[in-house]
């Protein structure tokens, strides 16, 4: 009981999930279930004006890695930062021009940047920014739009351009008519 109480202890402090199976008070075995999220680390490492400036490519989740994923329908989303404006290039929809009114930092790790869009000042956006995984250059964008027909929330892994080299690429072709896009994990318990 002790041992187990011991092996419990050391598996949450690694991160890892396990499932452990006794059979009259004896331990017969441990079963470890890993993924991709014991090796994330969420460090307060601050995202900083010198990070943000940068091209971004978007990331997607497996059960066990992260990846640059190539869609049948549209193209793989991407940021690009430029002088007092962002430009959102989503899957298929064309790019949309983001004016920034504010970057600043807020009390944790976070760097908040807001604005409107250029051809549409009245749809504001608001962007919190914060590495995942600086040491992997993993970051979560947590985007909000309002003012448009529907108000909505949605949160984005990216990685710096000259980054996504170090991911796997996964490509969905789909010459022949559009196919199921491929199925990824979820992020919005992040």
């Amino acid at each position: 009981s002790q041992a187990v109480g011991m092996l419990f202890s050391q598996l949450l402090q690694a991160r890892t999930l396990a499932v452990i199976v006794m059979k009259n008070s004896f331990l017969i075995g441990v079963f470890l279930i890993t993924s991709i999220w014991s090796h994330i680390t969420f460090a307060q490492i601050n995202f900083t004006r010198q990070d943000l400036f940068n091209d971004w490519t978007e990331l997607k989740i497996t059960r066990s890695e992260f990846v640059v994923y190539k869609p049948c329908d549209g193209q793989t989303q991407k940021i690009k930062l430029k002088k007092g404006c962002l430009i959102f290039i989503g899957q298929v929809d064309f790019p949309d021009t983001l004016d920034i009114k504010t970057i600043d930092r807020a009390s944790d790790s976070t760097l908040n940047i807001t604005g409107s869009l250029r051809v549409n000042s009245s749809v504001t956006w608001r962007m919190n920014i914060k590495w995942l995984d600086k040491s992997r250059l993993i970051s979560l964008w947590k985007i909000k739009i309002a003012g448009s027909i529907s108000d909505h929330t949605f949160k984005i892994l990216f990685t710096p351009n000259n980054n996504k080299r170090r991911f796997k690429f996964v490509d969905n072709p789909c010459p022949d008519g559009k196919i199921d896009e491929k199925y990824f994990e979820n992020i919005d318990t992040l």
